[in-house]
């Protein structure tokens, strides 16, 4: 009688413990080379969004400081002066001093007359000065209609209008009716610093009491 032999049992190939081990130390290598690129790549777009809020915010700061200069008539670096300073003009013989008045090389002061009805110009003092990373305001309230407040017990101060700030140095001229502030801006996460030279003149003319 012939017996049929039985058939040898085929086994399902599978993976050894060596090849799983080898292809979960590429899996990882190929995930960590992704998730570098993608990290790169966040960390360049993020850098190229501060970069151009960097600019926005020095454009915007230059906008602001030129609307104020061109009604000042007089600036002054270090300490300000005192509201009600009588707008009284130089000559060019003997020009005013505010280029070397003693303070804060960090503070910019601008010198504004405002109408007042039926009175002659009152002047009121805004202030610009570097503190703790940032730049500050101090004087009149910006009211709804643009024009300035007049009353000093209404005054606005340390009101933020530039942070990051590491540089903030105005330099005015003998006769007090320019000036170059210099603003340096930082984002240290980034690496990134944005310096601009903002260029004001005062545009209003000067009043003798």
């Amino acid at each position: 009688m012939n017996r049929t032999r039985p058939r040898p049992v085929r086994r399902s190939s599978g993976f050894t413990l060596v090849e799983l081990l080898i292809g979960t130390v590429l899996g990882g290598i190929a995930v960590a080379a992704a998730a570098s690129v993608i990290v790169s790549h966040l960390n360049s777009t993020n850098a190229t969004i501060w970069a151009v809020q960097l600019q926005r915010d020095l454009s915007k700061f230059n906008f602001l400081l030129n609307s104020e200069a061109v009604e000042a008539c007089r600036m002054q670096a270090g300490t300000p002066p005192a509201n009600d300073t009588a707008c009284v003009p130089g000559t060019f013989a003997t020009p005013l001093s505010c280029a070397t008045v003693t303070g804060p090389a960090t503070s910019f002061s601008l010198l504004v007359p405002l109408d007042v009805a039926n009175a002659d110009p009152v002047e009121r003092v805004i202030t610009y000065r570097l503190d703790t990373g940032r730049v500050v305001r101090d004087g009149p309230r910006i009211l709804t209609s643009g024009r300035l407040d007049t009353t000093v017990a209404n005054n606005q101060n340390n009101a933020v209008v530039l942070d990051g700030v590491t540089a903030f140095t105005p330099t005015v001229s003998a006769d007090c009716r320019s000036a170059t502030i210099t603003v340096t801006l930082s984002v240290p996460t980034y690496a990134i610093t944005r310096t601009q030279t903002i260029r004001v003149a005062a545009g209003a003319a000067h009043y003798i009491r």
